[in-house]
């Protein structure tokens, strides 16, 4: 064990700050080798790997199954998850003004603690519910003459809604911290020419995160939701069954023991690494002209509260600034509705489950996440590229992502539902409720669609007026299904010569489709992701060389204050109740409409683009103007800046 020694100390600063990894007086020198921006790296970047998983990732691959399991709609889910963004905008304000001196390591794990109980309030309902009720004891076919009064009881599971924003509130503090003190913490301990490979690293892992959340969300979604109270074999369902809930609860649990190991591996760090004054020293200026200020080598401090106007101006007189921060903007408000409700999508729009939309979205997240991300980074690395060739790929690549919009046209056929899509046989008008079906009590309460012979879909089996449930599991004696005419094909006569099955009979589930279209969709989405998440690199690059030293922190507590509050919160809701506005069918619980059953996907699809296409176009016109009204400094010194062992030949722009 080594005794406490002499604290490192910055010239240029009166105060003496600890830079050793330990706890107090035990700062043994075997941990000393850890403590460099490598190690650094890896603990931030699975730190945002664990906040991607369960943000991004798992909350909304279990949104379908959270509006089936708590009667939600889908702008309440899109509140809900917006709750983080709003959260993470204010208090990112906040933590990037008290988090812009030294010390940022201190900051960095209080966040991780509010991840950790997040996590926790975010699984909670799962342990205050009773268990889930599927329905499978209630009678679905016709009930004809069984009319009985009985008052219907709200189950209250739509107050859950405030405990999902209340968890998401939580994780918006600790997300806010990580990107925007653990930003500048990595650029601080680092050169100019290496921080684009270090961010590309730092924001692919944060990439990655929500892939995997996809696809362990997904696999999660296929365990059923009571498992640890009740054995689901005991149950008639199916993961393909409308009333399957899945196990959305363990996700949570998983990601706030995760957060634990890196609460304590954060905690070790000391006030900066020993490197940061030596980088500081070094690193050549890149300052927007104009700004009246000139690069710092001193040790970063944060302002006084009566200088944050004058820091705040600054910002504002910054073109890089402003308009990479309005293109992030718009940027975030398409991509992250998209990331809320693209597996619930997918489940529609292809007829898939829930578990399977979120590993087939997931795979597609996965790699355009994280290549996209590291691809930005490298890229700046191997073209050595200054403020303007930033701006420029920024341009570039989000011009590329405009052009895989189209994947949202995609989709299988829409199915086609009788007394919705088409009028019952011998009916002209369009409503689930016909004299076929008179008196059978039927209730879209719970959707169970059924096929008949012909290839037409009914809500449910009562809704086809069937009288007889088979012992198959399919139904028979059908009055609003049409009659078979090839009888002696059909019918089997039993010892009476009666008739032993219906000539009206319907089969669970929906008819089948041989529809692959989910691929095309899948390949797009990636190219989508990958060209959108490419330019988020260069153009959080371009802004840090452009700003003071001093004020990277609170730039980077601004620019997402804003993106944040006026993107990214906006964006879901926006996303939601484009999603609602295409609902065909909805879930009634006392005469009340709660989550929604069948979409019209035409409509949908149609919102997507309208508001893909405006947000795409803004965001182009903001980096065109951030690269045309930048200026770099016309007295630079480059006899200062250290060159380092490069991979890459090609000359600086």
């Amino acid at each position: 064990m080594e005794h406490k020694e002499a604290n490192d100390t910055d010239s240029n600063d009166s105060v003496s700050v600890e830079v050793r990894c330990g706890y107090g007086n035990c700062r043994p020198k075997s941990l000393q080798k850890f403590n460099n921006p490598r190690m650094m790296l890896f603990i931030m970047s699975t730190y945002v790997f664990i906040q991607g998983f369960i943000v991004n990732g798992i909350f909304n691959v279990i949104i379908s199954t959270l509006e089936r399991r708590f009667h939600l709609r889908s702008t309440q889910m899109g509140l809900a998850a917006s709750s983080y963004d709003f959260s993470a905008a204010i208090f990112g304000v906040l933590f990037s003004y008290l988090g812009s001196g030294r010390h940022k390591p201190r900051w960095l794990t209080m966040s991780s603690v509010c991840m950790v109980l997040g996590s926790v309030v975010m699984a909670s309902p799962h342990f205050t519910t009773d268990l889930y009720e599927s329905r499978e004891t209630h009678q679905t076919g016709c009930n004809v003459g069984n009319s009985s009064s009985v008052t219907c009881k709200s189950s209250g599971l739509q107050h859950y809604v405030g405990v999902f924003a209340l968890g998401n509130i939580i994780l918006g503090m600790g997300g806010a911290t990580i990107y925007t003190v653990g930003t500048a913490y990595i650029d601080d301990s680092v050169a100019s020419i290496t921080s684009p490979l270090y961010m590309g690293i730092f924001f692919g892992c944060s990439a990655m995160g929500p892939g995997l959340g996809y696809l362990v969300g997904g696999a999660l979604l296929n365990i059923y939701v009571d498992v640890d109270k009740i054995n689901p074999k005991s149950l008639n369902l199916q993961t393909t069954d409308t009333r399957w809930v899945g196990a959305w609860w363990i996700g949570p649990i998983i990601t706030a023991v995760l957060f634990l190991f890196t609460t304590l591996a954060l905690s070790c760090f000391g006030a900066e690494l020993p490197n940061a004054k030596y980088v500081r020293e070094t690193r050549e200026s890149q300052l927007h002209a104009g700004t009246g200020l000139q690069s710092s080598t001193t040790a970063p401090k944060r302002p006084s509260l009566k200088e944050a106007h004058k820091v705040l101006w600054t910002l504002v007189n910054n073109p890089p600034f402003v308009f990479t921060t309005l293109a992030g903007i718009t940027e975030a408000m398409f991509l992250s509705g998209l990331s809320v409700f693209g597996a619930k999508f997918a489940q529609n729009a292809f007829r898939i489950s829930p578990g399977k939309a979120g590993i087939l979205v997931g795979c597609a997240a996965i790699f355009g996440l994280t290549g996209g991300s590291a691809c930005g980074g490298f890229l700046c690395r191997c073209l050595k590229l200054k403020v303007k060739g930033m701006l420029k790929l920024a341009f570039g690549v989000c011009a590329v992502s405009m052009l895989c919009l189209p994947m949202l046209t995609l989709s299988c056929e829409q199915t086609k539902i009788a007394g919705i899509h088409l009028p019952y046989i011998e009916s002209e008008k369009l409503s689930l409720y016909n004299t076929c079906n008179l008196g059978c009590q039927c209730s879209t309460e719970r959707f169970e669609p059924v096929c008949d012979t012909k290839g037409t879909h009914y809500f449910s089996p009562c809704f086809a007026g069937c009288r007889t449930n088979n012992s198959t599991g399919d139904f028979s004696n059908c009055t609003c299904a049409p009659e078979l005419t090839n009888i002696t094909a059909i019918d089997t006569l039993s010892n009476n010569g009666t008739s032993k099955f219906s000539r009206r009979p319907v089969t669970k589930g929906t008819c089948e489709s041989s529809c692959n279209l989910v691929y095309g969709f899948l390949i797009l989405l990636f190219l989508y992701i990958f060209s959108s998440i490419a330019a988020d690199v260069p153009a959080e690059q371009a802004v840090l060389r452009s700003i003071h030293e001093n004020h990277k922190t609170i730039m980077c507590g601004a620019n997402r204050f804003f993106i944040r509050l006026l993107g990214t919160v906006p964006g879901a809701v926006i996303m939601g109740v484009a999603t609602d506005s295409g609902c065909l069918v909805w879930q009634t619980e006392c005469n009340v409409d709660t989550s929604c059953w069948l979409y019209d996907i035409s409509v949908v699809s149609r919102n997507y683009i309208i508001f893909g296409c405006i947000t795409k176009i803004l965001s182009l016109i903001f980096f065109f103007l951030a690269l045309w009204l930048y200026r770099p400094p016309t007295n630079m010194d480059y006899s200062i800046v250290v060159n380092r062992d490069s991979n890459c030949t090609t000359k600086t722009q």
